[in-house]
């Protein structure tokens, strides 16, 4: 599956009122924080930090 329909299956499943609820972690970083923390400090910041990375290698390959 390519990453595009495998972010959408994945996020598809997530409701509104999923972003708000916590859970246990072992990270003491994440623990007790909201779905929408994590989506958005694991996932978004993630790929905004590999934005250019992402461009130089979109460049090579297109």
């Amino acid at each position: 599956m390519t990453v595009v329909p495998r972010v959408e299956k994945t996020f598809g499943k997530v409701k509104e009122e999923d972003l708000t609820k916590t859970a246990p972690s072992y990270n003491p970083n994440f623990d007790g924080k909201p779905l929408s923390f994590l989506i958005d400090h694991l996932i978004v910041q993630h790929v905004v930090g590999h934005y250019d990375q992402l461009v130089r290698h979109l460049q090579k390959v297109l």
